[in-house]
């Protein structure tokens, strides 16, 4: 290959790489102002915050769920983890219908 085609091609792939790294490098920085804004955020607002804003299931079944099934069924001494789950389950079932809403929109 000549020497004008191998510097061409290093241009190329000099350019290609430093397209690659600066995308890399902008978002690491909006990982540092995201991780920057939830520092100032007490723990409850960064559980929920994090869970709204990535559009995820909470964990009512997961943990208030197993904890009633532990609990044999919720039938002994459970009315306040009761009333918990079924509060989540409501706050799901909502949020499952606004976010069906506005795909729909």
């Amino acid at each position: 290959m000549p020497l004008r085609a191998k510097t061409k091609h290093l241009a190329h792939q000099f350019i290609r790489l430093h397209a690659y790294f600066r995308s890399e490098l902008e978002q690491l920085r909006d990982f540092r102002r995201r991780i920057d804004a939830l520092a100032t955020q007490s723990p409850a607002e960064i559980n929920s915050t994090a869970i709204h804003e990535a559009g995820q299931p909470i964990e009512a079944d997961h943990i208030l769920g197993d904890l009633l099934k532990r609990d044999k069924g919720g039938q002994q001494s459970s009315p306040l983890l009761r009333i918990a789950y079924a509060h989540l389950k409501t706050y799901q079932s909502r949020r499952s219908r606004e976010q069906h809403a506005a795909k729909a929109a």
